[in-house]
């Protein structure tokens, strides 16, 4: 009697955690992190930190956020 070949085939999964959902994950997180990005500087706009050395400094709406040197 011949013996069947089988072939085993390698995948990494954790119960049902597998390669698509974690890629389905990251993605997601991906998303989330930019809107919570987005939120923080939204709501710590006000702090002159912020407004000085972050907000000043992105590309396209960093004129609006420039700080205006005090002079004496």
């Amino acid at each position: 009697m011949i013996a069947p070949r089988v072939q085993l085939q390698r995948r990494v999964h954790f119960g049902n955690f597998g390669a698509a959902t974690a890629k389905a994950a990251m993605r997601s997180g991906m998303v989330w992190g930019v809107a919570g990005a987005i939120g923080v500087l939204y709501f710590a706009e006000k702090i002159p930190f912020i407004r000085q050395d972050i907000m000043s400094k992105l590309p396209v709406v960093g004129h609006l956020y420039v700080v205006p040197e005090e002079s004496e």
